[in-house]
């Protein structure tokens, strides 16, 4: 047997930023063979014109048995194999920076690691001899395409339209600083609506490169979210890489979703969705809604719109409301006013209250009513009413079957539309009748009879008598 000699090169790594190679050491024995690699003798090169600052770490390559470490100062790992199977150990590379001076200085920086095998059955094999050499530059490579890259919509009232971008960089060796992120309002990227450079978060663990881990950022999801945006306006989006250098990578183009963790198809997670990417428009929808009653008094629609609204009165990711009315039985349902300043249904938005929403074509909001075997009854006025001093309280008009308010919203109107079928009726309320003063003088004495007019509560129906033309 013999000491087994072989060397490695790793990739070049830039400053502030981690790299690593795996070792890969296969059994083909027929024990289970346990393996030991420490790892010694790290030198730095190249530091000339520069000192090292005090009681600085002055190891940049470690060994560890994941992509990543706990502790850097760990210096020997133990796997065990078994027979057909590999053990992997890690070198990770993480570029000296503890310079006072002449910080800019490129250079080598050596390492050995020695590993050493038993078996199960108690034979031992001499160590292996691994040289490792990593390389520090200060030159950063331009930007590689950013990929997974795309759009959730969705819509609340703390932030309206929103578009929350995820994306990440599919590359160990994408040394990057930031990436600039773009939403423009045209598939030609010429209109500018909001942009922002997402500059990537230094690490404060001392086991980890100042930006990302030793295997680049592949396992970090970023995302940011642009929100205040409006409903139905076309939106295009682009993203790209940045370095050190303010080099920019290839644009990506993102896809676009109405949930979260959507499975991406092969050209989203590569980053090479075709530019310009999924139009992410929200278009102002229809909110539809129903009732199904026997008898309601004074009934607010707008009160069940907002119930049905997580009680917010922001309605600006719709463009109507269509409500169906509808009977529990075969008997008309009935919407009831029990005074005449209301009506059996009533449209009416608080003061309290800031109703907002969005709007069709034709810049209008729309609330359809649909209604099926229902009434909608007015009030009726009070008749004619006498008072004890001899005067009187004249007949009283009836009430509306329907009470909506006029109401506009940024340049919005609102408007109604009612459809019906032959069963449904919508009866206002009556006007009170006159009253009665009847005087007697057929004696010596005068006798005053005051009858007060007539009050109809409600209109059930309306009865036509036969009409006969001579």
């Amino acid at each position: 047997m013999s000491t087994y000699y072989t060397g490695k090169y790793l990739d070049k790594v830039p400053t502030g930023f981690g790299g690593y190679t795996g070792l890969v050491l296969t059994n083909s024995g027929n024990f289970s063979v346990t393996y030991t690699a420490t790892i010694s003798d790290t030198t730095l090169v190249g530091v000339a014109g520069g000192s090292i600052a005090a009681g600085a770490n002055t190891n940049t390559l470690y060994i560890s048995d994941t992509t990543t470490t706990e502790n850097i100062n760990d210096d020997s790992y133990v796997l065990t194999a078994n027979p057909s199977e590999s053990a992997t150990f890690y070198v990770l590379h993480r570029p000296f920076t503890g310079f006072t001076a002449g910080n800019q200085s490129t250079g080598l920086e050596k390492a050995t690691i020695t590993i050493e095998s038993v078996s199960s059955a108690g034979d031992s094999d001499l160590p292996i001899i691994v040289d490792i050499t990593g390389q520090r530059v200060f030159d950063n490579p331009v930007p590689q395409r950013v990929g997974k890259f795309y759009a959730v919509k969705s819509y609340s009232e703390s932030t309206a339209y929103k578009l929350n971008f995820h994306w990440n960089s599919l590359f160990a060796t994408n040394y990057v600083k930031g990436f600039e992120l773009g939403l423009y309002a045209d598939s030609s990227f010429s209109t500018l609506v909001s942009s922002y450079n997402y500059n990537v978060p230094l690490s404060n663990d001392s086991n980890k490169p100042t930006y990302g881990d030793y295997n680049g950022f592949i396992d970090t999801d970023f995302s940011y979210a642009m929100t205040s945006l409006d409903i139905a306006q076309d939106y295009y989006a682009r993203i790209r890489a940045y370095n050190f250098e303010n080099e920019y990578g290839s644009y990506s183009y993102p896809t676009g979703y109405s949930y979260e963790d959507p499975i991406l198809e092969t050209t989203g997670v590569s980053g090479l969705y075709p530019s310009p990417g999924a139009n992410l428009r929200s278009d102002a929808t229809i909110l539809y809604l129903s009732r199904n009653d026997d008898y309601e008094e004074n009934f607010n629609i707008y009160s069940f719109m907002k119930q049905n609204n997580n009680n917010s009165s922001d309605f600006r990711k719709y463009s109507g409301v269509n409500i169906k009315f509808s009977s529990k039985t075969d008997s008309l349902c009935k919407y009831v006013a029990t005074v005449t300043g209301s009506g059996g249904l009533n449209f009416v938005v608080p003061n309290t209250d800031s109703f907002r929403y969005a709007a069709n074509a034709s810049n209008i909001f729309t609330v359809e009513l649909e209604f099926d075997n229902i009434a909608v009854l007015g009030k009726g006025g009070a008749g004619l009413a006498w008072k004890s001093d001899g005067t009187y309280i004249d007949a009283q008009n009836g009430g509306p079957c329907f009470n909506f308010d006029a109401y506009t919203y940024n340049g919005r109107s609102l408007e109604f539309r009612l459809y019906k079928d032959l069963n449904s009726v919508f009866y206002g309320g009556p006007g009170g009748s006159k009253g009665w003063l009847i005087t007697d003088e057929t004696t010596n004495n005068t006798n005053v009879v005051k009858l007060n007019g007539k009050s109809i509560e409600n209109l059930d129906s309306i009865v036509v008598s036969e009409l006969t033309i001579a």
